[in-house]
């Protein structure tokens, strides 16, 4: 039997780190307001009933899924990450309007890192004729061995320097979208702190999977991304999972562990990723 990662098992551990200020995400920002947002990863009040899965050493365990929350840095961004797209996507094989301009944000969604150190979101942009998704992860400090991958950097105005990835080169990000896909691993919920209080944002993307259910997610640790002009592949040693660059609006997605999506003027969903065996 393979080894198996679920990064979701260890419910206790997850509880008491997200809990602390240590477990803040890091990527997050909404518009600048003069006030630097104490940032809290924490389960929100709602849990539901995981697969079973099994622990590092092999030991079936019962875990419980519970639903995340990443709260909102107010903070600005320098360069914003439509600045960072903006020069990044056309020298990307799959990217084939003539540039960038009047490039905008359809939506995003977000995964969770367990740890709260990864920033992990994807941002659907419209460019042109072409709708297109860009899975991203956040890090403070850079990724070994990732150079290609890199996106560019950023500063954050409460959290400092941020390497922005192309996702597909992360182990974390392709362990989420492995559980999201397998397991049915919820988006994380979004919210904005402000005054003191806590404001639930609308997911401007929101995403499905189509299963079956599995028990638990194969290891993906050392995931080999391979780019062409039609997406991604992400080449595991016991997957092979092809993110959708250039979205189709119209097909109807197929296939039994798919990742889809639905967004404000689209309304049928949409192929965003898909898993197959390795």
């Amino acid at each position: 039997m393979p080894k198996t990662l679920n990064p979701y098992q260890d419910v206790q551990m997850k509880v008491e780190h997200s809990l602390t200020a240590s477990s803040a995400r890091r990527d997050q920002a909404a518009p600048f307001v003069p006030a630097a947002a104490i940032v809290r990863r924490g389960p929100a009040p709602a849990a539901a009933a995981a697969p079973r899965t099994t622990s590092s050493a092999g030991t079936p365990v019962a875990a419980v899924r519970l639903a995340t929350m990443a709260i909102i840095h107010q903070a600005e961004l320098q360069p914003t990450k439509l600045e960072l797209l903006e020069e990044w996507l056309p020298r990307q094989p799959w990217f084939t309007e003539p540039g960038t301009a009047g490039l905008r944000k359809v939506g995003s969604y977000r995964f969770d890192d367990p740890a709260g150190e990864v920033g992990i979101e994807t941002i659907i942009v419209s460019v042109g004729s072409s709708t297109v998704q860009v899975p991203l992860t956040y890090r403070a400090q850079p990724l070994a061995g990732a150079e290609p991958w890199l996106v560019g950097t950023m500063q954050h105005s409460v959290l400092g320097p941020r390497w922005v990835y192309d996702a597909c080169a992360d182990p974390i990000y392709v362990a989420a979208l492995a559980a999201s896909i397998m397991l049915g691993r919820p988006q994380a919920d979004q919210y904005l702190q402000a005054e003191g209080k806590q404001q639930l944002l609308a997911q401007s993307v929101l995403v499905h999977s189509t299963g079956p259910k599995h028990d638990a997610v194969p290891d993906v640790s050392s995931p080999t991304p391979r780019t062409t002009d039609a997406g991604t592949a992400i080449e595991t040693a016991n997957l092979r999972i092809l993110v959708t660059r250039r979205l189709d609006l119209t097909e109807q997605p197929v296939g039994r562990l798919t990742l889809t999506g639905t967004w404000e003027g689209q309304t049928e969903s949409v192929k965003l990723a898909a898993i197959g065996d390795a």
